[in-house]
């Protein structure tokens, strides 16, 4: 009797060695993942954006698609997106392309506006090519809740935000002008890994705006909104060096506003 307990003692020590070892808790899964995508020689990343606000009568809906190659190399990267942001209500769609090149410690910013290139200089600081602020988020996650994936081969993680995290950003950006739209729910957005690597980003603003917009309208009922994000990165490792191609570099002319990086 005493042998068959030391043979099932032995058989149950190697199921937890063997179903135990490796596993990772989510929040130590999602922060390698970025950490991956951070130390990836390229990639690509596609955003699909969709959004509808409607107040008293008087609705905007509108869409932003963008989808880029980021290469990061020899603290040297380069960036080629092209895009679309359509809004009718505006006169329609209006399309975007743009290159990113760094060189001698300068980041040149080429941009596509109405036919015409126009090139914007700064000082190349390494954070701005970086997933890093995602990181800063995940440090301040209430909890990352592994769950079952609705995508095959990926793994999802559910993120969650505390409500007070959430106005505390809102009100540093805003100055304290949003103080009166503070939000009572946690936030929540999914993640999904694949192969290790950060993969799909889904983030659903829906609540946080109809808030926004029922604290600017004397009837909440007139108000409505949707606002949906999608951000996925893929093709790690495989992206080609980007260069900008040398009539834009040519004749882009020197422009001072914003530009993709911010």
């Amino acid at each position: 009797m005493k042998k068959r307990l030391k043979y099932l003692s032995i058989v149950i020590l190697l199921l937890v060695m063997v179903t135990g070892c490796g596993i990772k808790d989510p929040k130590t899964q999602l922060s390698d993942a970025i950490e991956k995508v951070n130390s990836a020689k390229s990639f690509n990343i596609k955003m699909d954006g969709n959004l509808s606000l409607a107040a008293q009568g008087a609705e905007v809906k509108g869409s932003v698609n963008i989808s880029g190659d980021v290469n990061i190399e020899n603290d040297e990267p380069s960036a080629h997106y092209t895009g679309n942001i359509s809004i009718p209500l505006l006169g329609g769609d209006q399309q975007l392309e743009g290159y990113v090149k760094t060189k001698d410690g300068k980041v040149y910013t080429y941009s596509k506006t109405d036919g015409d290139w126009t090139v914007e200089e700064e000082e190349y600081k390494k954070e701005d090519f970086s997933i890093d602020q995602i990181k800063e988020t995940l440090d301040k996650a209430k909890s990352i809740e592994k769950v079952d994936s609705d995508k095959k081969g990926y793994t999802k993680l559910v993120v969650t935000v505390s409500n007070s995290d959430i106005n505390n950003a809102m009100n540093s950006v805003s100055d304290g002008e949003l103080s009166s739209a503070q939000l009572t729910d946690d936030f929540k957005f999914n993640v999904y890994l694949k192969k290790g690597y950060l993969s799909i980003i889904e983030i659903d603003l829906t609540d946080m705006l109809s808030k926004l917009m029922s604290t600017e309208t004397s009837n909440s009922s007139d108000t409505s909104a949707s606002a949906k994000i999608t951000i996925e990165l893929s093709n790690f490792n495989k992206v080609d060096k980007i260069t900008v191609p040398s009539d834009v570099e040519n004749n882009a002319k020197s422009n001072t506003t914003s530009n993709f990086l911010d």
